[in-house]
């Protein structure tokens, strides 16, 4: 593989990594939480953010998705928005739907894989999209 594209595609990879990454480390802590006596008091909310400090998932998780945020933010000063918003959402959903598969016993319904199957080649598309000539004024 040329390095070129490997200098392109590395820091999209590692921007879905965090921010899917991310998702799934927060379903794995939201897990441990207790949610169903929960009351809309500051007694409630206070309990609530205690238990989200002391989860150490959700504080990963937290943490994942910041590192994600601000790849975001040096791959949009890098490259253009509709490129890089489509492949972070598609590739999130692959990563985050297969690992779920594994993670927490999902079932992948046979429309969900044709459905990864068609966002894959739709992220080849938008990598190796053919440059056109701006129109000349």
């Amino acid at each position: 593989m040329p390095k070129s594209i490997i200098k392109k595609i590395m820091p999209i990879l590692f921007l879905v990594l965090f921010s899917g990454g991310g998702q799934i480390l927060l379903k794995k802590g939201v897990a441990d939480l207790t949610l169903g006596n929960f009351e809309f008091t500051f007694r409630g909310l206070a309990v609530l953010i205690f238990s989200i400090i002391q989860n150490f998932w959700l504080i990963l998780g937290l943490f994942s998705l910041s590192i994600g945020f601000l790849l975001y933010l040096l791959l949009l000063s890098m490259a253009q928005l509709n490129t890089v918003y489509p492949v972070l959402v598609s590739g999130s959903i692959i990563l985050i739907t297969v690992v779920s598969g594994f993670l927490f016993q999902e079932v992948l319904s046979l429309p969900q894989i044709f459905g990864i199957l068609i966002i894959i080649f739709g992220i080849f598309a938008m990598f190796f999209k053919r440059r056109t000539q701006a129109p000349t004024t």
